[in-house]
């Protein structure tokens, strides 16, 4: 049942709704746009309760947390421990720390007033002292040739 009136709303629609909304004219029960709205709203509804919710991406255990040290994944170490000639591991990449240079950037405040530049080549990274840093375990130096950075990490 839909009529058309000399507003030009479409009554008894959802549409009709839509249009007493965007043009401020009041709503009455006669001109059922109202209970279409309902009606739609309800099949929404109806809709969204019978689709099963949407599969969840979890990543593979041990992924996030290793359980063990590796050299693939590097061992975790606080910031303040990186010393030179260890060998940062960093998106599946290593790097061997050449030197730190004094940290400038505008981070020092989340980071921590000792926060250093750590240099490996041409890449560098900002440590602060607190934060968690994997390394290649310092017993071993194994690197293994995939995983060398470009230009930081030469064999």
């Amino acid at each position: 049942m839909t009529s058309k009136t000399r507003t030009g709303i479409e009554h008894g629609t959802e549409r009709g709704w839509r249009q007493h909304q965007k043009r401020r004219l009041p709503l009455n029960d006669e001109c059922g746009c109202r209970e279409a709205r309902r009606r739609a709203d309800q099949a929404r509804k109806l809709k969204a309760a019978n689709q099963p919710p949407p599969p969840r991406l979890t990543p593979p255990p041990g992924l996030w947390a290793p359980a063990q040290d590796s050299p693939a994944l590097g061992t975790p170490i606080k910031g303040r421990e990186l010393t030179e000639g260890d060998v940062i591991v960093h998106v599946g990449r290593h790097y061997p720390v050449e030197r730190f240079d004094a940290y400038v950037g505008s981070l020092r405040n989340e980071l921590g007033h000792k926060t250093r530049t750590a240099v490996c080549g041409t890449w560098e990274m900002a440590i602060g002292p607190d934060a968690t840093i994997h390394i290649v375990p310092r017993n071993e130096r194994f690197c293994p040739p995939y995983a060398h950075a470009r230009d930081a990490c030469r064999p």
